[in-house]
C-alpha cells in the first residue's frame, strides 16, 4: 500500500517496525491510513519553518525553480509579514540573468542589487534575499564554490531548492549537496508535475534540512503552501483531503494560519 504511493523502502520498514500492522489487519483502510498519519505527524517538525536570518540565500540547480521560490518567499514577507526586504542577484562562474526577477522586484517595490557593497543596511525585519546562480549538483567544485560565495556574503539562512519531479536519486543528491553547503531549509518545487509525492516523506522526515514550503505552480506570488505536512498527506493518500481535515480538527491553529493551502486547485 505504501509502496504504491511512493514511500521509500527504508521508511516503510520503519513504519512496519514501529506500528503493529498485525493488530490492524481487519481495520478499515481509513483507520490504517489515520494511524500511519499519526506516526508521520510525530516525526514531522512540530513548528512550521520560517526564515529568521538577515541574509537568506536561495540555491539550486538550473531548472529547479529557485528564483520562482525566492519570489514567493519575498511576496509572503511583503504582503503577510509587512517586511521591507532587499534582493541581491549575484554571479559566480555562471552568468545569472536578472530580467524576470528585476521586473518582479519593481512591481513589489523591493530594490534589486548586484553586490553586498551596494546595500547600506539590512536586518531580520529588512532581510536580504539572495538569488544565487545555478549550480551543478553533481560537480564537487561547483558546490565548493557556491559554499565559498555563501560564506563570503554571510548567508545565515540557506535554502536549497529542489525539483520534486526529479527521480528520488537526484533529489537525494540535491539534498546532500545542500547539506554540504550548510542549507537550513528546503523548498520543493514542481509538485504539480510530481506523480508520487509520497517519495518526499523520506526527505522531510530524515533530513536535518527542514521543509520551508512547497511550490505547485509558476505564479511568483502564489501557487505555494506553507503547510508541507498537510500538502503531503493530501497528495499521498487516496483519501488525503479527509485525513487533512481530520488532523486539522485535532490541532490548534498555527501561526499564519490565514495562509490557506491551495493544493485543491493544483
Amino acid at each position: 500500500m505504501l509502496k504504491s504511493v511512493g514511500f521509500d523502502d527504508s521508511l516503510i520498514e520503519r513504519i512496519r517496525y514501529e506500528l503493529d500492522f498485525r493488530s490492524m489487519g481487519d481495520s478499515p483502510a481509513m483507520e490504517i491510513y489515520s494511524q500511519i498519519c499519526d506516526w508521520l505527524r510525530k516525526r514531522f517538525p512540530e513548528e512550521r519553518a520560517s526564515l529568521k536570518g538577515d541574509c537568506r540565500a536561495f540555491i539550486g540547480s538550473n531548472g529547479a525553480g529557485k528564483t520562482a521560490a525566492l519570489c514567493k518567499a519575498l511576496s509572503s514577507d511583503i504582503f503577510i509579514n509587512g517586511m521591507e526586504p532587499t534582493v541581491m542577484k549575484i554571479d559566480s562562474d555562471v552568468p545569472n540573468p536578472s530580467d524576470g526577477l528585476e521586473a518582479f522586484c519593481e512591481i513589489m517595490g523591493a530594490p534589486l542589487y548586484r553586490s553586498m557593497e551596494e546595500i547600506e543596511e539590512y536586518s531580520a525585519n529588512r532581510p536580504i534575499y539572495v538569488d544565487m546562480p545555478g549550480l551543478n549538483i553533481g560537480n564537487p567544485e561547483s558546490i565548493a564554490n557556491c559554499k565559498k560565495n555563501l560564506d563570503a556574503i554571510g548567508a545565515d539562512e540557506r535554502v536549497i531548492v529542489v525539483n520534486a519531479a526529479y527521480e528520488t536519486e537526484l533529489i537525494a543528491e540535491a539534498m546532500e549537496a545542500g547539506d554540504r553547503m550548510g542549507a537550513t531549509h528546503v523548498v520543493f518545487t514542481h509538485l504539480d508535475e510530481t506523480r508520487h509525492a509520497g517519495k518526499l516523506w523520506k526527505f522531510a522526515l530524515s533530513s536535518g534540512i527542514q521543509p520551508l514550503f512547497f511550490c505547485y505552480g509558476a505564479n511568483p506570488a502564489g501557487d505555494y503552501t506553507m503547510d508541507p505536512f498537510s500538502y503531503l498527506l493530501e497528495k499521498t493518500f487516496p483519501e488525503g483531503r479527509s485525513l487533512v481535515a481530520a488532523k486539522s480538527r485535532k490541532r490548534a491553529p498555527a501561526k499564519n494560519e490565514s495562509i490557506k493551502m491551495e493544493a485543491a486547485s493544483a
